[in-house]
């Protein structure tokens, strides 16, 4: 009897425990607020971005994967009025409304905005997007499998600190001098 109350104790007690699945970010944004729902992304993804080469660059980047992860068509267009809805916009607003290499995501049913004071922020609020994204966006090849939907969220981030660090591992790893001036 004392066996099967314990065994019965530890279900129950693992079950207390169970919690509705989180956003999981890496890094953990500054800020992040959670909604009820999901973007789902439609048939025709258009992502729509600011005239500037940089922003070009990462607009076509995410295009690219999410064009061959999904199998669907992606349409590029320049930011403006007439972009159609459940569009993907990646903004550069005025600077001083968003910290230097920070950036604001929004998901909602109308669709993803990302804005940024600055191309590099833009690029690390894709990082972040694409993390959202189910884990088939990282696959090279077309899946039928993944439900190609994005939480309804709301997240404000940038850098603590002023620079970056990157660790170069020269004990295990033989490198030149060209290489490690290049890195």
């Amino acid at each position: 009897m004392k066996i099967l109350f314990t065994i019965c104790y530890t279900f129950l007690v693992g079950f207390a425990f169970c919690q509705q699945p989180t956003i999981s970010l890496i890094p953990q944004p500054a800020n992040l607020v959670a909604g009820n729902g999901a973007f789902v992304l439609p048939a025709g993804i258009s992502v729509a971005a600011t005239d500037q080469k940089d922003v070009i660059k990462i607009q076509q980047m995410l295009g690219t994967q999410l064009s061959a992860a999904s199998g669907r068509p992606v349409q590029y267009a320049t930011l403006g009025k007439n972009n159609p809805a459940h569009t993907i916009s990646l903004e550069i607003v005025k600077a001083g409304s968003i910290e230097k290499e920070g950036y604001r995501l929004q998901v909602t049913a109308a669709g993803i905005s990302l804005q940024a004071s600055e191309p590099a922020g833009i690029f690390y609020g894709v990082q972040t997007l694409l993390q959202l994204l189910p884990k088939e966006i990282e696959s090279k090849e077309t899946t039928g499998t993944a439900s190609w939907s994005v939480p309804f969220v709301t997240i404000e981030d940038q850098p603590r600190f002023g620079w970056r660090g990157v660790m170069l591992d020269v004990v295990r790893h033989w490198f030149t001098k060209e290489q490690v001036k290049d890195f």
